[in-house]
């Protein structure tokens, strides 16, 4: 019997102790806690928002430019199309007539495409007659050949980034990337 109460004791006074301390303790820490939630969720969604909608702006201005990158080399190349059989010639484009044409295929304004693009049409009888510089805006070439000449058609797009983010990443006030597209053939013998 004695081993039994003082067990007994023994466990009565450890949860006596237990219950001493976790009283207090306890309901000061649930009243402070309590009274600290009301902001927690705006503070939380202010930390994880602020990263969320950068990144998305960031996901939003690189897509834009992937998208104007692919329907220039779309542009380009069905400008290119219309060289090679003949029916720039027939039409009798001039590089202004020429220039309307491609902005016409691309997916921004088209007085900002008329402003800023810079067009290079080169020919020549033989693959190794035709140019590696990049187009001059100040001294833009157009010359879409003859029947059976190569041709290189290569454009250049300016395009400024409307999202201020990548002003971040820059040394200049504002941002400004190039677009090329570039296509080589030879025209069908259409004279």
């Amino acid at each position: 019997m004695r081993e039994d109460t003082g067990i007994r004791s023994l466990t009565l006074a450890v949860r006596k102790t237990d219950s001493i301390r976790r009283w207090p303790l306890s309901s000061l820490m649930k009243s402070r806690f309590r009274q600290d939630e009301d902001g927690a969720t705006a503070i939380e969604f202010a930390l994880v928002s602020t990263p969320f909608i950068g990144m998305m702006f960031a996901i939003l201005t690189i897509a834009h430019y992937f998208w104007v990158g692919a329907t220039l080399q779309d542009a380009v190349q069905e400008a290119g199309r219309q060289i090679r059989v003949g029916k720039v010639e027939a039409a009798g484009f001039t590089k202004t007539e020429f220039k309307d044409f491609v902005c016409s295929y691309l997916a921004i304004p088209k007085s900002n495409c008329l402003d800023d693009i810079a067009i290079d049409v080169e020919s020549a009888e033989s693959i190794s007659g035709l140019s590696n510089d990049e187009p001059d805006p100040a001294n833009e070439k157009y010359d879409p050949g003859e029947g059976s000449d190569y041709v290189l058609v290569r454009a250049e797009l300016p395009i400024t980034s409307f999202n201020s983010l990548f002003k971040l990443f820059s040394s200049t006030a504002s941002p400004s990337f190039t677009l090329t597209a570039v296509t080589a053939f030879r025209n069908e013998p259409f004279n």
